[in-house]
């Protein structure tokens, strides 16, 4: 099938074989219906041509765009998407539907373009968590230990996020309302923000994504090719960041990777905000992605769970997290959030 990778230098390429992930997917079973739009190189903040399915003046999301829209409008049942900042789970809050983003390393990048391979991560979307779960067996991914089925068992971290600041009034109410729909379940919930450590995570991973970005890219030409602006910058910039200075980024994330499965351990699970408000109109901003940044960075599983929304009936997406490695048991979560949400509307 045609491989554009969302850019114009791409408009003779041709592909000789399937990525790993999709090799994989066809050995299981699936079907393949065909390719989604992305962002140009999967990596612009700039939309293309897809709008969102739950309100046409938004955006969808991005980069993996195409991807979130054809769940969310019923084309397809899953699709594969990608995340080096906030690329699947962003897209899946804005149009109402589940994405998964897991531990990073659980599935192959093989076959893909690559933008940083310490933070690109490849992910799924879905309308419903058994779909997930089902393509998480195939992944074989790992259930260490069950998710107690009795809510009332349930300790839950509400994590505030980095630069929480950002969030629309929408955007904390759906915080507020995930914490008293929890707690009328019988759950126990404790607030907390995030230890002094962190404050710099977010540096971190742009100063790996940029300098990674940088050598991948190196091969394009110096993306002389390309209508924009922001992979221009952040090439230039990855070129002209030292790197001793990345090396201790990467050590700083190292460290922070610990850390933060050491946090998710004192929790059933933990849930933020998968984004900073519903989506932004029009097609030439696909959202902030702050929100979803560290996930990548620190390489923990995540999953966009859908059903409440803005004032103006857009979707607004909670993210269910855990620890590396335990991405079943963040499945697990999500499905009985899922349940409980869709039990209070």
């Amino acid at each position: 099938m045609p491989t554009r990778f969302g850019s114009k230098r791409y408009d003779d390429y041709d592909v000789a074989f399937d990525a790993s992930v999709v090799q994989i997917l066809r050995r299981a079973g699936c079907v393949v219906m065909g390719k989604t739009v992305t962002t140009e190189l999967a990596f612009t903040m700039t939309g293309k041509h897809t709008l969102n399915p739950r309100n046409t003046k938004l955006s969808p999301g991005g980069s993996s765009s195409g991807s979130a829209a054809a769940v969310a409008d019923n084309q397809v049942q899953i699709a594969v998407g990608t995340q080096t900042f906030g690329s699947v789970t962003r897209p899946a809050s804005y149009c109402g539907i589940y994405g998964w983003k897991p531990t990073w390393g659980l599935i192959s990048t093989v076959g893909g373009k690559f933008c940083s391979p310490t933070l690109d991560t490849i992910g799924f979307f879905a309308r419903n968590v058994q779909d997930l779960k089902n393509l998480a067996t195939v992944f074989n991914a790992e259930m260490n230990d069950a998710i107690p089925q009795d809510f009332s068992s349930w300790k839950i971290g509400l994590m505030v996020p980095l630069g929480y600041d950002a969030a629309t009034d929408d955007a904390k109410a759906v915080f507020k309302q995930s914490e008293e729909i929890l707690k009328e379940a019988g759950a126990t919930t404790e607030t907390f923000e995030l230890p002094a450590s962190f404050e710099k995570v977010l540096i971190h991973q742009r100063m790996v994504a940029v300098k990674e970005l940088a050598t991948s890219w190196r091969t394009e030409g110096d993306i002389q090719g390309s209508d924009d602006i922001m992979i221009r910058n952040f090439y230039e910039e990855g070129k002209n960041t030292a790197y001793s200075d990345y090396l201790e980024a990467l050590d700083n994330l190292a460290k922070l990777r610990r850390e933060f499965d050491d946090l998710a351990r004192k929790y059933t699970f933990i849930i933020s905000l998968s984004a900073t408000g519903e989506a932004p109109t029009g097609l030439e901003y696909t959202g902030d992605s702050r929100f979803n940044t560290m996930s990548t960075a620190l390489h923990f599983p995540v999953v966009n769970v859908p059903g409440l929304t803005s004032r103006d009936g857009n979707p607004i997406g909670l993210s269910v997290i855990g620890g590396r490695g335990r991405d079943m048991q963040v499945l697990e979560a999500s499905a009985g959030l899922s349940s409980l949400i869709e039990g209070r509307l």
